[in-house]
């Protein structure tokens, strides 16, 4: 069968074409709805700072009778943060428009399209795993030397411990409480934090301790 060819393009010539494409794999995002959208409005600077004023100290001492207590300054910690564009772009010749069977403008602007969702997914994701607050399963003390499955009491050990750093550093929980029904099997759900994971770790995670399958929940 000959292939003939406009560019990197190729279309058919001995085959009945079906007129409809073929859909692509496309991961599912999930960073997303987690972020907080700040934009920053034309003909200003590329970085924006981020301003938290700080907690003050515990007033634990008694006041005295008619003495003013000594005043708190307050403290404000900044978070500076640098825009970056990201970008691609796929030529298309008008021989490829006029000759092609398919139609190759809308499947490349749908490309385009899912390009630049999972590149901001994955800058996203790169920036969260790149912090230092760090958990490890095992004796492992770095990212290169994990060792270790979340499988069994280790998953469940390892996920008090990050349960307690939240606590301790005032983090608060952002998901809804589940409450039980006259479903068959149901749990209630205490507020609780949401974690991320890659697909990969989806064995081990259903193998720790106290793990509910997800057709055990009441909703």
């Amino acid at each position: 069968m000959a292939t003939n060819t406009s560019g990197n393009i190729g279309y058919r010539t001995n085959a009945y074409v079906k007129g409809r494409m073929l859909q692509r794999g496309q991961y599912l995002l999930v960073t997303e709805r987690f972020g907080q959208s700040a934009p920053i409005p034309k003909h200003a600077s590329k970085t924006r700072t981020f301003r938290r004023v700080n907690a003050l100290l515990r007033a634990t001492a008694p006041l005295a009778e008619a003495v003013v207590p000594a005043g708190q300054q307050l403290s404000v910690t900044d978070v500076t943060c640098t825009m970056e564009q990201y970008g691609a772009w796929v030529p298309l010749s008008d021989v490829v428009l006029d000759t092609n069977e398919d139609p190759i403008l809308n499947e490349a602007a749908d490309a385009c399209g899912e390009q630049a969702a999972e590149t901001i997914e994955v800058v996203r994701i790169a920036v969260l795993t790149g912090g230092t607050n760090v958990f490890y399963v095992g004796t492992a003390t770095t990212r290169a030397t994990v060792n270790g499955s979340l499988a069994g009491s280790n998953g469940r050990d390892v996920f008090r411990k990050v349960y307690r750093s939240f606590k301790t550093n005032k983090a608060r929980e952002i998901s809804k409480i589940i409450k039980a029904t006259a479903m068959v099997a149901t749990q209630p759900v205490a507020p609780a934090y949401f974690a991320m994971g890659h697909t990969d770790l989806l064995a081990d995670l259903a193998g720790a301790t106290g793990f509910v399958q997800i057709e055990n929940y009441s909703d």
